[in-house]
């Protein structure tokens, strides 16, 4: 919010919009952790992702993600 702005830390801006997004935070519920599974299409959205994550895991594909290409260059080499 700061940079984008282009202004301090403390502006009135920034301190305006940090409270009214805690206040909308604070006036809904308090989240449980069995909604990630009753809510819509998230149970589908739940194990699709656990499904994706365990697929990089056993195929190796977090290796390839989370190296640079300057890396993988000094392999080649």
């Amino acid at each position: 919010m700061v940079r984008p702005l282009g202004v301090s830390e403390h502006h009135y801006k920034v301190e305006k919009e940090l409270f009214e997004a805690l206040d909308a935070e604070h006036a809904g519920s308090k989240p449980r952790w069995y909604e990630m599974f009753t809510r819509p299409r998230m149970a589908y959205r739940t194990i699709l992702g656990v499904v994706l994550q365990a697929l990089q895991q056993l195929t190796g594909a977090n290796f390839f993600l989370l190296l640079r290409d300057d890396r993988l260059r000094s392999y080649r080499s």
